[in-house]
């Protein structure tokens, strides 16, 4: 039901800044997620990601005049999100596996 506003945010910056946000969320989550490997990877997945649903309802709540595009945005980055750590979680789950 979604996909014709998803669509409507290609073009405008809204797929770049999600994949790096994403991005960012895996380095510093990494980063900050001290010497433990399952600590990091667990970090950096749940930084990258973020919870979706809070960000829909401040989103909603912050624009009321836009709610359904608030909601494909969020969608989409949850997407995105998800399409940017497949290969970091599988570049921990080596590294886990070598532990």
């Amino acid at each position: 039901m979604e996909w014709p506003t998803i669509r409507s945010l290609f073009g405008d910056g809204t797929v770049v800044a999600a994949i790096v946000l994403s991005g960012l969320g895996l380095l510093v989550g990494h980063l900050l997620g001290g010497p433990d490997p399952q600590n990091r990877t667990v970090l950096a997945l749940a930084t990258a990601s973020r919870h979706p649903g809070v960000a829909l309802v401040a989103g909603i709540g912050a624009t009321a005049q836009a709610p359904r595009l608030v909601t494909a945005a969020v969608l989409l980055a949850f997407v995105l999100s998800m399409i940017v750590s497949a290969p970091y979680a599988a570049w921990r789950k080596r590294v886990h596996a070598r532990l």
